[in-house]
């Protein structure tokens, strides 16, 4: 019998390794800060270093980890790094949202999961869950991102979102920031399911506005 967090053999043992980093990550058991080096990776995980070094370079290439002393970390949160990806995001999100409310007047794609995770999202903040809402609101970006319909477009965004994962839950312990983003979420989605895409190029834009003064650092 395998000891537990053990991965067993396989294949494609890299992909084990970075789906199972991966979970850790968004779950928060790896916390900010904390430094992923390949021997203590390896042995936790009862592999060699070698899947652990692929599954660690690959997070690395899709900005869910940095470069650190002997190993690896998840990213700073100052405000630099913060405003660099809100620049990124501000450009991104745009384009996004603009070709969801184009692909959804066409009508070939399945709108159903935009609903699914508003919902998710709202039971998530009336229970006060601020995990469960925060990947609520990342899925439901996911599914914005399947609907744009452009592969290269939608992984850019997603490497730029998943820059963000990690302060979500801590922001989204105050309710009230559950409840603007809940409502923003809702805002965007409405913009969508009318095929208007000023409208939700200008609803990215404010809510990427109002969390571009949440991060400012105080005068």
């Amino acid at each position: 019998m395998a000891r537990k967090g053990l991965i067993e053999p396989a294949e494609r043992l890299s992909d084990k390794v970075y789906a199972k980093l991966r979970e850790e990550i968004d779950s928060g058991t790896i916390a900010a800060g904390q430094r992923l080096v390949e021997v203590e990776v390896a042995g936790r995980y009862g592999v060699s270093r070698t899947p652990v070094r692929e599954a660690l370079i690959r997070l690395a290439r899709e900005g869910a980890l940095e470069p650190a002393e002997r190993g690896f970390a998840l990213p700073s949160d100052d405000h630099l790094a913060m405003r660099e990806r809100l620049e990124a995001r501000r450009l991104l999100d745009v384009a996004l949202a603009r070709a969801a409310a184009a692909a959804i007047v066409r009508g070939d794609v399945d709108t159903a999961p935009l609903d699914a995770e508003l919902r998710r999202a709202a039971s998530a903040h009336a229970q006060g869950r601020a995990r469960a809402f925060a990947n609520a609101h990342h899925a439901l970006r996911a599914a914005i991102r399947a609907i744009a319909g452009n592969r290269l477009l939608a992984r850019c965004g997603e490497l730029v979102d998943d820059s963000f994962r990690l302060g979500r839950e801590q922001l989204y312990r105050v309710a009230g920031n559950r409840e603007a983003t809940l409502a923003a979420d809702r805002a965007l989605v409405a913009a969508l399911l009318a095929g208007d895409a000023d409208a939700a190029q200008a609803e990215t834009l404010a809510f990427i506005a109002r969390v571009e003064s949440h991060a400012a650092p105080a005068n």
